[in-house]
């Protein structure tokens, strides 16, 4: 069953050109790694455009777990902590959908 995966990432002043370029390098890499058929986005807060959420589709958990386990990962995810004030990392269960999320979206 499908999970997903969310982040609310709080950026250090004047690094969120920095901070973009290093999330989206991860999820390509993320994607291509464990999850061909997923998808990632990232949001950035209209008010306060040092704060973004991600949000990502996961196959089921064992892949996230694996992901999250990985090398790869916790390289990726410390050179992105150098940027950050804060960050909170979090799983979530679909709980009801509706419309339909294209990738091109």
């Amino acid at each position: 069953m499908a999970v997903y995966t969310s982040g609310d990432w709080h950026v250090k002043p004047g690094r969120e050109q920095e901070f973009v370029d290093a999330w989206r390098e991860m999820a390509e890499w993320s994607t291509n790694e464990y999850g061909p058929n997923g998808w990632g986005k990232l949001l950035r807060d209209k008010e306060d455009p040092a704060r973004f959420r991600s949000v990502g589709a996961w196959p089921d958990e064992r892949v996230v777990e694996d992901w999250r386990a990985s090398d790869g990962f916790k390289q990726r995810l410390a050179k992105i902590r150098e940027l950050l004030e804060e960050v909170t990392i979090r799983t979530f269960d679909l709980a009801t959908e509706v419309g339909r999320m294209s990738a091109q979206q």
